[in-house]
C-alpha cells in the first residue's frame, strides 16, 4: 500500500479546482489565456482588498476579428462559501499587456492596478485603475517611455512617476 501512494498523481485543492472551473468558463466564451510580457503568470493570486484573502487575477485575449478591446483582465474573488466568482473585468486595447503591478497608492487597504498596455512595438499606455468594492474606475491614463512606482516624498504612499520622451524636429536654419 505504501508504494502505491508514492505513485498517486497530485490533486488540485478544492480552491484550485473551483478557480480552474471559473477559468474554463471564460475560455469557453472563445477567449484565450495570455500573460503580461514582463514576467507575470497567466493567473496571479493577490490580496487586492486587504481582507487577508487572495483574489485571482487572470489575463485573457479575444482573438476574434474586429475585437475593439481584445485584452481582458479578470478579477475573481471568493464568496462567503469560498467559491470563486467574477468580481470585475478590465478591458484594454493593444497587442499585449506589458506589465501589471498591484500597488497601494492611497491610504486605504485596497491596492490599485497599474497596467502597461503595449499598443505597438514601441508605443505604450499606462493606466491606473481603482477597484474599490470591485467597481473599476480609471484614475490615470498616459503614454510613456518609462515609469516607476515609488514613494517619492517619503509619506509611506507610493506615487506613479512617468517619463515621456518627446522628439522635437526643428526647421533647418538658413545662412
Amino acid at each position: 500500500v505504501y508504494k502505491r501512494q508514492l505513485w498517486t498523481l497530485p490533486k488540485l485543492s478544492d480552491d484550485q479546482s473551483n478557480l480552474q472551473s471559473k477559468l474554463d468558463e471564460v475560455l469557453a466564451t472563445g477567449l484565450t489565456t495570455t500573460a503580461p510580457i514582463s514576467g507575470a503568470q497567466t493567473v496571479q493570486l493577490q490580496d487586492l482588498d486587504g481582507d487577508g484573502v487572495d483574489e485571482a487575477v487572470a489575463f485573457f485575449r479575444d482573438n476574434s476579428a474586429g475585437a475593439e478591446r481584445p485584452l481582458k483582465i479578470y478579477l475573481f474573488r471568493q464568496n462567503q462559501e469560498g467559491l470563486y466568482e467574477t468580481a470585475a473585468v478590465i478591458e484594454g486595447e493593444g497587442n499585449a499587456i506589458q506589465s501589471i503591478a498591484f500597488e497601494q497608492l492611497n491610504e486605504g487597504a485596497v491596492k490599485e492596478l497599474v497596467v502597461s498596455w503595449q499598443l505597438s512595438s514601441n508605443v505604450y499606455t499606462l493606466t491606473v485603475y481603482s477597484i474599490e468594492q470591485y467597481n473599476v474606475m480609471e484614475l490615470l491614463r498616459s503614454s510613456y517611455t518609462r515609469f516607476t512606482v515609488q514613494d517619492m516624498d517619503q509619506d509611506n504612499i507610493k506615487e506613479v512617476v512617468l517619463l515621456l520622451s518627446l522628439i522635437h524636429i526643428s526647421e533647418p536654419t538658413r545662412h
